[in-house]
């Protein structure tokens, strides 16, 4: 084993011997398995643990990194626990192509973009830790005029939001509280929203639901930073903080993963705002995302009480539908059309607000994955992974180039954020770290701009906006 695993404290250790354990038992599970076509299953476990141990550096900032931390979570979810539940079902996969031809190079495929997330950690790793080390040391600075403009755009943005609303009230029909597993509710909220975008003008469509999307994030920002600077004991202030970002988490959109990069990303922000209370924070993020997870899980595979296949078979295809598993994976490989020039501006411009409109006839990888998935042009619920649309884009041999990119970002985001000790600047690097990390596994290319277009990029405005007027003596 690698010597570096000796400069480890017994906490890492402790998670890379957790992860080897394991891996050891899911490959004993998925070994047993007996679908033939999930046969080389058993090489995703195996992968994890190998490169787990050629670069068991990384493990070194399990719990200091956000990045680091999201990444390994989210491969050994990938390819540790998906396999496990996969093995254990019986094979069953609502897709309109066979998969089993494709399996063991969406395997390798998956192996691939492990291997080069842990590269891309292990190359970055000296300076994020060398940057998280001195963030320790710094005293977050917080200016009560700036939060206060913060509150004044966050207030002119909700009256936009809500002007929008009185004038069409159908566009309800945008926002959802929690989930729902019940079949017939979920296409009959389709249908509405449907009907919603066809009613509703354009302008006044995509400016309520730009304003809805951002609000998603700066109400909760506006409150917690103003509990921040409140009277209140610490204690209450953080209680109060997460009750708020609870209330925006099950405000439901078209994007329900976002409701956990807001969790992850505030939970963030208030170890470093409250530094003594780091462990209890973190801690209580980690079960409240946890339990959340297993709930959403639940709901969705259990909610509507009709199955195809075993209740183990569900959870596998609901996890492959949220993470890019390998069936997932497969049904992309089976994709017959060719990457075209018009395919891949579809890619662009088809993800970026207001312009989205203007091309939303131009085709795109995720329309194309949506046919083959299910046969069909009306149905468009699946995303194609980051891998498979590196893949079409590149060849295979290219296939992780987006996956190595958006993974450098996220450690940018975070480095960032570890210089960054004013409140906003960091709220702002907090966010980006979190969204980035946690899209590596569930989103892909085109949908990294819309978030960053979607949520990042229009907070970064806002404190950019309200920095330049405070230094010209405007605040």
């Amino acid at each position: 084993m690698n010597k570096t695993i000796k400069g480890h404290t017994y906490g890492t250790q402790f998670f890379l011997g957790g992860a080897m354990i394991s891996g050891f038992v899911s490959v004993i599970i998925v070994g047993a398995c007996m679908v033939e076509k999930y046969t080389w299953l058993i090489l995703l476990p195996i992968s994890f643990g190998v490169i787990s141990i050629l670069f068991n550096g990384v493990y070194r900032l399990i719990g200091k990194s956000i990045t680091v931390t999201l990444l390994i979570a989210l491969m050994f979810l990938k390819n540790v626990i998906i396999p496990i539940f996969m093995a254990m079902g019986d094979g069953y996969f609502a897709a309109h192509v066979d998969t089993a031809s494709k399996m063991l190079p969406a395997v390798l495929l998956e192996i691939y973009e492990e291997l080069v997330v842990f590269i891309v950690l292990n190359w970055r790793l000296k300076r994020l830790g060398k940057s998280i080390s001195n963030a320790y040391m710094g005293v977050l600075d917080v200016r009560k005029d700036k939060v206060k403009a913060f509150s004044l755009i966050t207030f002119i943005i909700l009256l936009v939001a809500v002007g929008c609303f009185a004038r069409y009230p159908q566009l309800v029909s945008y926002i959802s509280i929690g989930v729902s597993g019940d079949t017939d509710k979920t296409i009959q909220q389709v249908r509405m929203q449907m009907l919603m975008k066809e009613t509703v003008p354009t302008l006044f469509y995509y400016t309520y639901t730009f304003a809805v999307n951002i609000l998603r994030w700066i109400v909760p920002a506006m409150v917690t930073f103003r509990l921040y600077l409140s009277h209140k004991r610490e204690t209450t202030k953080i209680i109060l903080s997460f009750l708020v970002i609870g209330l925006s988490v099950i405000m439901m959109t078209d994007t329900v993963a976002v409701s956990v990069y807001i969790a992850l990303a505030f939970s963030l922000l208030m170890c470093k705002m409250y530094p003594t209370q780091r462990k209890r924070i973190l801690t209580f993020s980690v079960l409240a995302v946890g339990i959340a997870g297993a709930a959403l899980l639940f709901i969705k595979t259990f909610g509507s009480g009709e199955f195809k296949n075993t209740a183990i078979g569900e959870i596998a295809y609901m996890l492959q539908a949220y993470f890019s598993g390998p069936e997932n994976v497969a049904v992309a490989l089976e994709i017959s059309a060719s990457p075209s020039f018009s395919e891949i501006a579809g890619d662009i411009l088809k993800f970026i607000p207001y312009m989205m409109y203007f091309f939303k006839e131009l085709p795109s990888s995720n329309v194309v994955f949506n046919q083959t998935y299910w046969g069909s042009t009306d149905i468009t619920t699946q995303i194609i992974p980051m891998i498979s649309q590196g893949a079409r884009h590149f060849t295979v041999i290219l296939a992780p180039i987006y996956t190595a990119i958006v993974t450098n970002i996220a450690i940018k985001w975070e480095t960032k954020a570890t210089n960054k000790n004013e409140l906003l600047d960091y709220a702002v690097c907090a966010i980006g770290c979190v969204c980035f990390s946690m899209a590596v596994a569930m989103y892909n290319a085109s949908l990294c701009i819309q978030l960053y277009l979607n949520y990042v990029f229009p907070i970064q405005l806002m404190v950019w906006f309200i920095k330049k007027i405070s230094v010209k003596g405007k605040l």
